[in-house]
């Protein structure tokens, strides 16, 4: 769209610019080739009135194409804002995710390796539930804590 008003634009000085030395030239044609000849001298007005009407309505085009230009650009540039604004919450977001999970993968990465780790020769499943329900606990605070400072 932008390049199809910047070429509007383009014909549109391209024909003022033609055009505007159209009604000079018709003005003296007019002085010179009409003497007492009533009729050619109607059709030159005729056609000096035109002239002036097309430079009229090429000087509203260019102003109505400067103001779209204008326009389009605006419109982009918010549409551009309100993209980046909403990968920005996205990003926000997914980095909430990623702290609430990377020390959930290291707690679960250190019980995973093949050391000893407390509570490995008790028989019963009590520091097993006491880890998971720390992580609970840890992952409850960080969203608390995240939700109060805005983020989510």
């Amino acid at each position: 769209m932008l390049q199809r008003i910047g070429r509007a634009r383009k014909q549109v000085m391209l024909m003022l610019r033609l055009l505007s030395t159209k009604a000079d030239a018709v003005k003296a044609l007019m002085k010179r080739v009409v003497a007492g000849d009533d009729t050619t001298a109607l059709y030159m007005g005729d056609i000096q009135d035109h002239v002036l009407t097309m430079l009229q309505n090429l000087t509203y085009y260019d102003k109505t194409l400067a103001r779209a230009h204008s326009n389009y650009l605006a419109q982009i540039s918010i549409e551009i804002t309100q993209s980046n604004e909403r990968m920005n919450n996205v990003v926000a977001k997914l980095t909430i995710v990623a702290s609430v999970m990377v020390p959930l993968n290291l707690i679960t990465g250190l019980w995973g390796m093949n050391v000893k780790v407390p509570g490995q020769d008790i028989e019963s499943k009590s520091w097993f539930y006491l880890i998971v329900s720390g992580m609970a606990v840890f992952v409850v605070t960080l969203l608390v804590w995240i939700r109060r400072g805005g983020l989510l």
